[in-house]
């Protein structure tokens, strides 16, 4: 809540099903007192609402290599 006693909510973006799971852990609101939804889109238009600044909240996964310099 804000110092006002209204209610933040907040909707986290993402592009596939599957990780679904891993972001149910920060949709509990008790943790900061914030309503949070997930909104599974497909690629196409996950791009287009990154595009257009269209989100709260988008998770990224970066995948490096555990031997510098082999992609």
């Amino acid at each position: 809540m804000t110092p006002k006693g209204e209610h933040i909510s907040v909707e986290f973006l993402i592009d596939e099903r599957r990780s679904s799971a891993s972001h149910a852990l920060h949709q509990e609101p008790r943790y900061a007192r914030i309503d949070a939804t997930l909104r599974v889109v497909d690629p196409v238009q996950y791009l287009k609402r990154i595009n257009d600044f269209d989100f709260d909240l988008v998770i990224q996964r970066f995948h490096f290599s555990t031997t510098p310099g082999v992609h």
